[in-house]
Formats: structure tokens, C-alpha cells, sequence
């Protein structure tokens, strides 16, 4: 586990006004999820958001590898190496129920702060993509 990835997804969070567990960011660009505020946040040159045609609901963005423009998720091998997560751990950071539903971005921290202190500090992984 990466922890100073994972320390700067609850620092993308500080504060933040715009906090929707459900999408990756708003129609105006601005972030939604922890997964959102990390990519639009956070100094790392491996994800971008990209806007697609009008969707009738959900997000307009999708996350997407920087280098090839592939299409990722959260459960995408590229993500899983970032943070140095297992699928199940990065499903309880940023899938469906994202640090347990957090319903604003303070509490999204808290759960954060918590995550990395019950999985253990390990040294940081190498990204092979810089």
C-alpha cells in the first residue's frame, strides 16, 4: 500500500465544497468523488478525467490512463499499482460504497485516516509509469 498516495487522496479532500461520492466530477469540471479530487488534485501524471457527450444521468467524466487515453476504473490493474491496493481495498476507497458512503468530504477523511492505520504503513510502491 502506497501510503503517500493515499495521503494525498485525503489531502485532495480538505475542504472541499464539491464532495458526490457518485460521479468523478461535475458537469463544470469540478471534482466529485475521492477518486476525482486525487486525479484533479493531487501532483501524479498517470489519470486524467475526461468529458464525454451529455449523459441523461450520472457523470459526464470517465477516468482514463494519461499515457494511452484507455478508459479505466477503479478496479483497473493501472489503479490497483498506483495505490498499491488489492480490488477490495480500492472498492472500499472509491467503488460503489466509497469509504462507507461518506456523506460529505470530512467524513470521507476520517475514513481515509483510518484505512491506512488498519492496513499497516508500508513503504511506498514504485510506479512503473514515470
Amino acid at each position: 500500500m502506497d501510503t503517500g498516495r493515499l495521503e494525498a487522496v485525503y489531502d485532495s479532500l480538505k475542504g472541499s465544497k464539491t464532495y458526490n461520492p457518485g460521479i468523478y466530477a461535475h458537469s463544470d469540471g469540478s471534482p466529485g468523488d475521492v477518486l476525482g479530487h486525487y486525479v484533479l488534485a493531487a501532483p501524479q501524471r498517470e489519470f486524467r478525467l475526461r468529458k464525454r457527450s451529455a449523459m441523461p444521468f450520472g457523470s459526464r467524466y470517465t477516468l482514463v490512463d494519461a499515457r494511452t487515453a484507455l478508459e479505466l476504473g477503479w478496479w483497473s490493474a493501472p489503479v490497483l499499482q498506483h495505490f498499491g491496493l488489492t480490488e477490495e481495498q480500492a472498492y472500499a476507497l472509491f467503488g460503489l460504497d466509497a469509504c462507507l458512503r461518506a456523506p460529505n468530504s470530512a467524513e470521507a477523511q476520517l475514513y481515509i485516516r483510518r484505512f491506512i492505520a488498519s492496513n499497516g504503513a508500508s513503504a511506498p510502491s514504485v510506479s512503473p509509469r514515470r
